[in-house]
């Protein structure tokens, strides 16, 4: 199974068990989830500009 489908199955696990919760919990839960997106945004980004950057002995 390829990365990109394990990962919208687990969007839809997550999206799906959300639900279940009161509003309050899911706009937290949401919060959360925005959080995590731009952790790994800018933890890309440092990959990025370190793989772009010329190795020097």
């Amino acid at each position: 199974m390829s990365k990109q489908n394990e990962d919208m199955e687990l969007i839809d696990e997550i999206i799906e068990n959300v639900n279940e919760l009161q509003l309050e919990y899911q706009e937290i839960f949401l919060e959360i989830a925005k959080g995590m997106a731009f952790t790994k945004s800018c933890l890309n980004k440092q990959i990025d500009g370190e793989t772009d950057k010329p190795k020097t002995a």
